[in-house]
Parts: C-alpha cells; sequence; structure tokens
C-alpha cells in the first residue's frame, strides 16, 4: 500500500494534539522503508520492519521538520501513502480527510461524513490506502472511498444506517480494512454482524449473520492460521472468527 519512501528520514513521529500534527525527525541514516499505509502498520499489529533507527533520544530531542494546522480534532493516527500524509480530524459537524505535502502543504481536504458528536467527539477512523485509494469510515458510520490524488470520493455507504448499527457510549473507532477486493466493516447489531464491499464500487459482497451486540471500538483484522484466513473483529459482547470468502462466522467468543 505504501509505496514511497520520505526524504532521508528512518521514521517519522506524530505528535498530534487540537489539530495540529507535527512530523518530528528521529534519525537521518536511512530511508523510510515502504510499508502498508493502515493502522498499525502492514499486518496491523504495530510490528514495523524498518531499520537503523535511533536507539536513543540526542540530548537536544528531534528536529522540528514542519507543523500543519487546521486539519481539525481526531484521535486517529496519520499514513503515508506514494510521498503524501494522510490524516483524518473533524471540524464543526463533518469528518475530513487531509492529505498533506511532506513540506506541510495541504495538497486537499474532503468531507466525508458526519462526525461523532457526543462523548468526546473526535475523527476516530485512520485512512486505509491502497494504489491510489483512500478508504475512511466516518463518525456516524459512512464508509467512504476516495480518490487519493484528487480528494474525490469515488463511492459512499452509510453502513451503520443502512445494516442498523447501534452505539455504545464512545460511539465507534473503526479503521476500514482491505481483504482481496472487498473492503470490512463491522456494524454489529440485529440485521447482521460484518460486512464486506466490492472496494472498487461499493456494492454488496456478503453479510454475516447477526448475533446482536452494538458497535465496539476496534477495527477488524485478517488473521492467517495453517493456511486458513479468518477476519477477527468484536462487538460490544464477542469476538468472532469470519471466514473471508463468503462471510459464515466460523467461531465466536
Amino acid at each position: 500500500m505504501m509505496q514511497a519512501a520520505f526524504n532521508p528520514l528512518a521514521i517519522f513521529y506524530i505528535c498530534w494534539m487540537r489539530g495540529i500534527i507535527i512530523l518530528c525527525l528521529l534519525t537521518q541514516a536511512a530511508r523510510l522503508i515502504a510499508q502498508d499505509a493502515q493502522w498499525r502498520g502492514p499486518e496491523r499489529n504495530g510490528i514495523y520492519q524498518d531499520s537503523l533507527l535511533l536507539k536513543s533520544w540526542p540530548a537536544e530531542g528531534p528536529e522540528l521538520l514542519m507543523k500543519v494546522s487546521g486539519i481539525g480534532d481526531g484521535y486517529s493516527s496519520a499514513v503515508e501513502h506514494r510521498g503524501i500524509i494522510y490524516v483524518s480530524g473533524k471540524m464543526d459537524s463533518l469528518d475530513y480527510l487531509s492529505a498533506i505535502a511532506q513540506d506541510g502543504q495541504i495538497i486537499w481536504q474532503v468531507a466525508y461524513g458526519q462526525a461523532w458528536d457526543k462523548t468526546y467527539s473526535a475523527s476516530r477512523s485512520t485512512p486505509t490506502l491502497e494504489e491510489g485509494r483512500a478508504y475512511v469510515v466516518s463518525g456516524k458510520g459512512q464508509l467512504v472511498c476516495i480518490d487519493a490524488s484528487a480528494g474525490d470520493i469515488i463511492w459512499s455507504v452509510d453502513v451503520d444506517k443502512k445494516y442498523g448499527a447501534m452505539y455504545h457510549y464512545f460511539g465507534l473507532a473503526e479503521s476500514a480494512l482491505i481483504v482481496d477486493d472487498m473492503v470490512i466493516s463491522l456494524p454489529g447489531g440485529e440485521q447482521t454482524t460484518m460486512v464486506a464491499l466490492n472496494k472498487f464500487t461499493g456494492e454488496e459482497i456478503w453479510t454475516s449473520e447477526p448475533l446482536g451486540g452494538r458497535r465496539s471500538y476496534s477495527s477488524p483484522v485478517l488473521f492467517t492460521h495453517e493456511d486458513i484466513r479468518l477476519i477477527l473483529g468484536f462487538t460490544s459482547k464477542d469476538l468472532i472468527a469470519v471466514d473471508p470468502e463468503n462471510g459464515h462466522i466460523k467461531w465466536t467468543y
């Protein structure tokens, strides 16, 4: 997914509070290697394969490279794809996706859905980037595919309204998962549990049987064990394992 490296950076450190994102230089010994642009890295486990990183910080701290303001409030992470930084943020009542150049200039911003407007209202979704497309989930459950170059919305599906999701106290905090030609979301509720949409068109591919339970504050992950692939996800009351071929729930806990 992530196909371009920064200028001589090994990794960037993101400090984000009140709509300001600060990218700080950790080392100039190596370049940031390409990796999937999604929540918590290639395997969604927080493990990265970068090398030649600093083992200790300089006494004066890392060098400040840039500041960007005007991107909204949020709890999500920023990701890099083809040399561009993408981050979501809440402005007024809407969630926005911002594309930022390495010099700190905002290339484009697009509103992609209604923001969560109750407890701790701010954007929660880290964008998922693949082959020039950005997938992001609004605070009210709109799953949106955006042209990563131009900022145009390719398709949008109101997953939570369509499938009758029920919210917990803090709403939702989901980052979309790409599996093959599908984008995965987990609304829970009484109609279904997990849904798969065509990542190019937004058309429904499959839905899982309903187990009840409200939306959780987690994102689905793809897990492979002995050549068996399962999508793992949570509702408020169940851990579930879903067959990505047909949406059948293989087991619950």
